[in-house]
């Protein structure tokens, strides 16, 4: 028995050890920047007709770094269509990184090679709160998973690096009663206006036995607030985390951020 390559970041090693995953072949149709530090990449694929995409997931993107070597990179997935087999990518912009270069440079025509769909954050049926933590890079993933939200209140914390790059979050169900609150300027990975943010909040939405958190920005910043909300009295149980990059480091060939 041939057992998988965890490093290996080809797409017949990935498909040999990821489940649930498909090979997609996905053309560029058109790129546009959604906000000044938001990029918008729209694509089409036969691959996509049919396929189920859960709110929230990603496609992993295989990237260029130079001298004919490539990594993978993940992009949260939106305005999907099964039925046309169309999606579009939104990738924050942070001004350094391999994949931000490849992605400005993208034209109508190229071809990405990608493995999909990938993510396993599903957004709680049963809470009736919902209070998303996220920064720029989450923005995609988070619009996505509050639009998939039937009932309940939603309570979006999100930052943006200006104030032009701040986006609008709302719920597909006209009853779902969302707040937002965006913090801007911030730099990318900054956490304390968070911390404040969250401090300010009372701690009836904590103690809430109907909430559920999705923590979804950079690596330390998931760490900070969840301990934050941990000391407010918010149950383990109903933190969900995913840390999508870490300050002054690369992620990983697979596109996950390195851990300590």
């Amino acid at each position: 028995m041939t057992i998988p390559d965890k490093k290996a970041t080809d797409r017949s090693s990935l498909l040999a050890r990821l489940d649930g995953v498909i090979g997609l072949d996905l053309t560029v149709t058109a790129t546009r920047h959604h906000t000044p530090s938001l990029l918008e990449i729209s694509l089409h694929g036969d691959d996509l007709i049919g396929l189920e995409v859960g709110a929230g997931q990603d496609i992993m993107v295989e990237v260029p770094v130079g001298n004919a070597q490539f990594v993978r990179r993940r992009y949260s997935i939106v305005d999907f269509s099964p039925t046309t087999g169309t999606m579009s990518l939104l990738i924050a912009l942070k001004g350094t990184g391999s994949g931000e270069a490849w992605a400005l440079a993208l034209q109508a025509g190229d071809v990405l090679d990608a493995v999909g769909p990938r993510g396993k954050q599903p957004v709680s049926t049963q809470a009736t709160t919902h209070l998303f933590i996220a920064d720029h890079s989450a923005v995609a993933a988070t619009s996505q998973m509050i639009r998939s939200i039937e009932f309940g209140h939603v309570h979006v914390v999100a930052s943006f690096p200006t104030s032009q790059d701040v986006v609008s979050f709302a719920a597909r169900e006209p009853s779902v009663k969302v707040s937002v609150t965006a913090l801007s300027p911030v730099d990318h990975g900054d956490v304390q206006p968070f911390l404040d943010c969250l401090s300010a909040f009372e701690d009836d939405l904590f103690r809430s036995e109907g909430l559920q958190c999705y923590l979804n920005a950079e690596f330390s910043m998931v760490n900070t607030t969840k301990a934050l909300l941990l000391e407010r009295g918010v149950s383990p149980a109903a933190i969900a985390t995913k840390a999508y990059w870490r300050r002054n480091k690369s992620n990983a060939p697979h596109g996950e951020p390195i851990k300590d």
